[in-house]
C-alpha cells in the first residue's frame, strides 16, 4: 500500500559518507493510521529500563505520556490511552514501590491493589497493556493469565541467559502484534521469564 523512494543523506561520520534512507508515499486506497495514545509507567523506584524505553520513544518521536502511580490509581485510563507500557521491573516494585520512611512521603508506595484493578479495567475496556520482561509476572499473577513461567525456580546451572540474541518463529504473521516481522526473527532475552501456556489458554 506504500511506494518507497530511495534517498541519500550525508552522514556526520566521515568514515560513512552517505546513508541510504527511504521516503514513504501512500498509494491509492491506503488508509491513514492514527498514532496510538501511549502511556509509559514511570515509577518513583529507579528503573533503568524505564529510562531507556523513554529515550527510545523520544529519539523516534513517538508521542507518549508519563504515567505515575497516582495517575494509574485515578482510573479512566481507557479514555486517554490505547496502550500502556510497563518497563522491566518486579511485581513488588510496581505494587509497593518505596516503603514509608525510605523517601519523602510523596514518593512512597506503588500503584497498589487499586491501580492494579484500574489496569485490569483498562484491558477489559479494550486497551493494550505491554509489560517488558519481569514486569510480565505482574500481569500474569494479578490478572490470572493462563500461562506459567517455566523458568521460574530453575537453578542458574539448569537455565541461564544473562543476555542473548535468540531466533524465534512467528506462527501467525497476520496478527497485528507481529506486523512487520519476518517468519523467523531475532529477539533479545535477558534474565526474564519464559512462558508456557496452560490447558485453559485460548487464542
Amino acid at each position: 500500500m506504500f511506494a518507497f523512494e530511495k534517498t541519500r543523506k550525508r552522514s556526520v561520520c566521515p568514515q560513512v559518507p552517505q546513508v541510504l534512507g527511504f521516503r514513504v508515499f501512500p498509494k491509492d486506497g491506503a488508509k491513514p493510521v492514527k498514532p496510538a495514545r501511549v502511556g509509559l509507567y514511570r515509577p518513583w523506584v529507579a528503573s533503568i529500563d524505564e529510562g531507556w524505553t523513554r529515550w527510545i520513544l523520544e529519539q523516534y518521536q513517538f508521542p507518549f505520556t508519563n504515567l505515575y502511580n497516582a495517575d494509574i490509581r485515578a482510573g479512566h485510563l481507557r479514555e486517554h490511552f490505547v496502550t500502556i507500557v510497563i518497563p522491566d521491573m518486579t511485581e513488588r516494585q510496581i505494587l509497593d514501590g518505596h516503603h514509608d520512611g525510605a523517601v519523602p512521603e510523596r514518593y512512597v508506595g506503588g500503584i497498589g491493589d487499586e491501580g492494579a484493578q484500574e489496569l485490569r479495567d483498562f484491558v477489559g475496556d479494550g486497551g493494550t497493556l505491554v509489560t517488558f520482561n519481569n514486569a510480565s509476572m505482574f500481569a500474569v499473577n494479578r490478572f490470572k493469565l493462563p500461562v506459567e513461567n517455566c523458568a521460574g525456580g530453575v537453578r542458574p546451572d539448569q537455565f541461564f541467559y544473562s543476555g542473548s540474541l535468540l531466533t524465534v518463529h512467528v506462527e501467525d504473521a497476520k496478527n497485528p502484534l507481529a506486523a512487520g516481522l519476518a517468519a523467523d526473527t531475532i529477539v533479545m532475552y535477558e534474565r526474564g521469564p519464559a512462558f508456557n501456556t496452560k490447558k485453559e489458554f485460548k487464542g
